[in-house]
């Protein structure tokens, strides 16, 4: 049976992925739609929420795309939310611009911004043993000059050098890798040594090197990270594990009635079990990814003089 392919992540679509997961398939927030743009500076907000009861309108909290906002008071009858003076880019988010038809969500128990730094930070803790696979430019030899070549600032490590060599015709190329080659930390500099070799003409370096960064909801989870798209699951399980985890520590925080209320529906440390859960997902996940790129980039043997 032939397996089919899954569709390339985005990072907007992971941190959509995290928070329909948190909230389930019928706990979700009350939401509304911009009705005209608004600018960063703005204090006056329109929202459309349709037929929904009036209950549901907003106070406090309100999310429109990465931007967490506080509203002090609501008008229903024409939909105009207006803000605190101090309420634009609360909790560390950034007042932006945003378009009409944004997506507005009612007191967001897992912002967007919050979600995303997570599955960053996912990422960036899962570096060694995770790596991202790099090939940088070709090395022209002929233009080597001083002690070295200066790796990128990210490097991790050199995974594999590749040499091209003319051998004893210059029109017979031959490519293979290459071991004659060390790293050496010069002045907080890491370089890589190549011994003079009259045979050879350019390399190919492959180094391992820390994931990049996402930051926009279009980005493309393995253009940007550099990892295989495998890896977006990876962080989705990781991210999870965090994000349930200080939902419970949140609620150990209610007063002893509200926990007591709780506890025939939700009984306590019910939410450190879902996080230990995602938690193994996310160990096995990186463990297989690991061997993965150890099949790939096997660790090479070098010849030193």
């Amino acid at each position: 049976m032939q397996l089919c392919e899954l569709p390339v992540p985005s990072f907007g679509s992971l941190i959509d992925d995290v928070i329909s997961t948190l909230y389930g398939q019928v706990d979700q927030p009350t939401v509304g739609t911009l009705e005209q743009p608004i600018g960063a500076t703005d204090t006056t907000v329109l929202i459309d929420f349709g037929d929904q009861p009036g209950a549901s309108r907003p106070n406090g909290l309100i999310e429109i795309d990465r931007e967490l906002l506080i509203v002090s008071r609501y008008d229903a009858s024409s939909g105009t939310a207006t803000l605190t003076p101090w309420g634009r880019g609360q909790q560390g988010t950034t007042a932006a611009a945003h378009a009409a038809g944004a997506k507005v969500t009612v007191r967001p128990a897992y912002p967007r911004q919050k979600v995303g730094d997570v599955l960053n930070e996912v990422l960036r803790s899962s570096c060694p043993p995770l790596f991202a696979a790099r090939d940088l430019a070709p090395i022209d030899t002929g233009t080597l000059i001083g002690l070295g070549y200066p790796l990128p600032d990210d490097t991790i490590r050199v995974l594999r050098v590749d040499e091209t060599q003319t051998g004893f015709s210059e029109f017979v190329a031959n490519r293979q890798v290459y071991r004659h080659w060390d790293v050496r930390n010069v002045a907080g500099q890491q370089l890589l040594e190549i011994p003079r070799d009259q045979w050879l003409e350019t390399l190919q370096v492959t180094i391992a090197a820390m994931p990049g960064t996402l930051v926009n909801d279009t980005d493309d989870f393995a253009t940007v990270t550099g990892l295989t798209d495998s890896c977006s699951d990876l962080a989705k399980f990781g991210a999870l594990a965090r994000l349930v985890m200080g939902a419970e520590l949140a609620r150990q925080r209610l007063s002893s009635v509200e926990a007591n209320m709780r506890a025939d529906k939700v009984p306590a440390g019910s939410g450190i079990q879902v996080s230990r859960y995602y938690q193994a997902l996310y160990t096995q996940r990186l463990q297989a990814e690991q061997d993965r790129l150890n099949q790939t980039y096997p660790i090479q043997l070098l010849e030193r003089g």
